[in-house]
């Protein structure tokens, strides 16, 4: 049995975390599971849980002194990426580096960082007031969403400036953890997600599934989907 009784600290324990949750305590893992609510179904498949934010990084930090854990993880859950990250970094375990957290989690940053290397990317504006998007933008249909968040939380489509509406703006700004906005050029098209892993600094699997959406809430995936292999090829290569 894979890691005997180590223990290992989920952050988060909605539906996108159950199945890691169910699958840790199969390989013997002790799992402890963070959260801001209660009633969440992960918790029903951990050992033991706790009730705090997981964007809480004192309150995560002393779960994970007091019950001396072996390992800290997370799915589906952007917001919980800097915790995890500064709790890895102060208690010497595995985890991402919190700069890169930083500018993936961040679109006001991470897409100036595409950009900057040349990676293909929507035009994009970052803005904390509505009269700033009124001023700055001017590219057509866009998308407008938290800088950011969790899921598709406060995210909207608008074709004119003119249908854009202060509800939608104000929406994507309380959803978003920094307060700011993000504008992005609209494209439209088949919705991709491009998975992998990585291990020892190298990536040693990425696939393409092709995502199910609702407005903007992804409700599933095909994996490998219908696309040709070639397509997924270059979808993997660019990612």
């Amino acid at each position: 049995m894979a890691g005997g009784r180590r223990k290992l600290l989920f952050l988060g324990a909605g539906v996108f975390q159950v199945a890691a949750i169910r699958k840790a305590v199969e390989l013997g893992y002790r799992v402890l599971s963070v959260d801001y609510l209660p009633g969440n179904i992960g918790h029903r498949y951990s050992h033991e849980y706790a009730n705090a934010s997981t964007r809480d990084y004192d309150a995560v930090l002393d779960v994970a002194r007091r019950h001396r854990i072996d390992g800290i993880f997370t799915m589906a859950s952007d917001v919980a990426l800097p915790t995890l990250a500064r709790v890895a970094s102060d208690l010497g375990l595995p985890g991402p580096d919190e700069g890169v957290v930083d500018t993936m989690i961040n679109k006001d940053r991470f897409r100036p960082f595409q950009a900057e290397h040349g990676i293909d990317a929507p035009a994009a504006i970052e803005v904390e007031q509505y009269e700033e998007v009124v001023d700055r933008w001017n590219n057509g249909p866009a998308i407008i969403r938290p800088a950011v968040s969790s899921g598709s939380r406060g995210m909207a489509r608008f074709d004119t400036m003119n249908g854009m509406r202060r509800a939608q703006f104000d929406s994507a700004r309380e959803f978003s953890t920094t307060g700011k906005v993000c504008i992005e050029e609209y494209i439209g098209g088949t919705d991709l997600s491009v998975e992998g892993y990585v291990i020892g600094g190298s990536v040693r699997l990425a696939f393409v599934t092709q995502k199910h959406v609702e407005g903007f809430a992804v409700v599933g995936h095909d994996l490998p989907g219908q696309l040709p292999l070639r397509t997924r090829e270059r979808a993997v290569a660019s990612v």
